[in-house]
């Protein structure tokens, strides 16, 4: 189950990305010869037009391929060379932006249909079996106060639990108009490495004007995020960890396990990851290519597209050498 959620996740942000790039060409004029979703062998494959629509067997990413990657084509009409600078750049840029909206879309479904945590100490979910449920707490129950400290957020309430492992805390809380005081005693999960007693914060929807706006508010904040700590990696200040595709995988099902909300929440991140990450200046990635395109705006003349193009093919190698140290990695830490 775990790897079909996972193949469905990366079906969706491989799909959007290059549906950017394709309905960007399709508007700028730019004839697209292949739409492929996955690497290798063919699975299917159907042609409409002068465009080939593939569906390939390594689910890890997909291509858009038009004319004007071949040298004889550089000056054929609907060729990608015979385009503007800004219109070339609009179909580059157009596979992260949609990474984007994804993000967007996800996160404004989540706040609308799901909610978002409520920072007040009123508790939405109890689990079952749980310290919390043993000692009696119910879901919808107000906390007011903890050994006579008043609590006033969510976070006053979980820097109590969290600070008094084995402690028998008595929780006077409001319920259906009663007030009611209720000893708890919260354990160390070595599991999560946290102390908790099994309970979660209520959820409050957000009306659709608002849960666009945080929506997009959330969007920038997880790329100015992931930015920063790819530049904190870079600088060495923050050990390198980056996960391949298993240990994706692997997250993909951690989040699974939380619900659908959860799910779709990790779906937003990793398309912000996958529109930021190939934003970079790398050889072979869309980032690249935008500098190219700037670099010829710039001077007027465009850089020799076949020394361009030897560029990314050698980025592409390095690219590829990378992903399978870091599935090696991840198969090593799998395994251990």
């Amino acid at each position: 189950m775990t790897i079909f959620l996972a193949l469905i996740v990366f079906g969706l942000l491989v799909l959007v990305h290059e549906l950017g790039h394709f309905l960007t060409a399709r508007a700028v004029g730019i004839e697209v010869q292949e739409f492929a979703i996955g690497f290798g062998p063919t699975i299917f494959s159907w042609k409409k037009g002068v465009t080939q629509y593939s569906l390939r067997l390594f689910p890890l990413g997909g291509y858009v391929k038009v004319l004007g990657e071949e040298k004889e084509d550089f000056d054929k009409e609907g060729s990608y060379h015979t385009k503007s600078v800004k219109q070339r750049f609009a179909f580059i840029f157009a596979g992260s932006f949609m990474n984007f909206v994804l993000a967007v879309i996800l996160l404004f479904i989540v706040f609308t249909g799901f909610g978002l945590p409520a920072n007040i100490p009123e508790i939405g979910v109890v689990e079952e079996g749980g310290i919390a449920y043993q000692a009696g707490l119910k879901k919808g129950d107000y906390v007011l106060e903890v050994n006579d400290i008043k609590i006033n957020t969510w976070q006053e309430l979980v820097v109590q639990i969290s600070n008094n492992p084995d402690k028998t805390l008595n929780f006077k809380i409001s319920r259906d108009g009663n007030i009611l005081n209720i000893p708890v005693t919260p354990k160390y999960n070595p599991e999560t490495e946290r102390v908790m007693i099994g309970i979660g914060p209520a959820y409050k929807t957000l009306p659709p004007f608002n849960a666009v706006k945080e929506s997009i508010v959330q969007t920038f904040s997880l790329s100015t995020q992931i930015i920063s700590g790819i530049i904190l990696m870079i600088t060495g200040r923050i050990e390198a960890e980056i996960a391949g595709p298993i240990g994706i995988v692997t997250m993909v099902g951690e989040s699974a396990k939380y619900g659908l909300s959860s799910l779709m929440i990790f779906t937003a991140l990793l398309s912000v990851n996958l529109g930021v990450l190939n934003l970079l200046p790398i050889p072979a990635l869309d980032g690249s290519r935008l500098v190219f395109l700037l670099v010829e705006a710039l001077r007027g003349r465009p850089v020799d597209p076949e020394k361009e193009g030897t560029i990314h093919i050698i980025g592409f190698i390095i690219l590829i050498i990378f992903m399978l140290f870091i599935m090696y990695k991840d198969v090593v830490r799998f395994i251990l």
